[in-house]
Order: structure tokens, then C-alpha cells, then sequence
């Protein structure tokens, strides 16, 4: 099962960094990674962290929620902000616009 996620979300990855006229090598120079780790994780070869994930999303001009849903079978998670306790959904808004303000 985890091998069949990775494969779509490395598909996903690579159906955005194509649509958009990235190679891997400006891929991985955007974000930090190797471009063999770019080329293993678009093939499914090599799981991708959430950090990594979030980087990858962030140079495609995404997010994480879109690259999953963009994956085949995966539907994005829900938003924590719609599953967490009072007062969290305003801590999750302001942390979200901190980190588009950083960018």
C-alpha cells in the first residue's frame, strides 16, 4: 500500500514539474534535494518526507493538499483546521499566513 501512495504522489510531482516546464535538476535546485532523490521520489522509488513534501509543493507553485488530491486515489487530508479544538483555527490561519509571508 505505502509503496502504490508513493508512486502516485511521485507521479503527481511530476505531472506538475512537466505541466509547468521545470526540469529535475531546477527542481532539486529550488528545494534542496539531489536530483536523483527528485528522479527516485517522481518514480516512487524513494518515500518523500513531509518536509520535503511541503518544499516540493511550495517550488511548484502549490500545495501539499493539491499535489495529494492530484494523486490518483488519495484524497487530501482533511485541514486541521477543520478538525482541531477551539481557538486552533486561528492559530493554524495566522502560522499559514506567516509562513506565505516568508516565502
Amino acid at each position: 500500500m505505502a509503496d502504490e501512495v508513493y508512486s502516485r504522489v511521485g507521479a503527481a510531482i511530476r505531472s506538475r514539474r512537466d505541466s509547468i516546464g521545470l526540469t529535475q535538476s531546477s527542481l532539486a535546485g529550488m528545494t534542496g534535494l539531489k536530483r536523483t532523490s527528485i528522479t527516485n521520489i517522481e518514480s516512487g522509488g524513494q518515500a518523500i518526507l513531509l518536509h520535503q513534501l511541503i518544499e516540493v509543493a511550495r517550488a511548484l507553485g502549490t500545495d501539499v493538499a493539491e499535489l495529494l488530491s492530484d494523486a490518483e486515489g488519495i484524497a487530501p487530508p482533511p485541514r486541521a483546521a477543520d478538525t482541531a479544538g477551539p481557538g486552533a483555527s486561528e492559530l493554524l490561519e495566522r502560522m499559514e499566513r506567516a509562513g506565505k509571508a516568508t516565502k
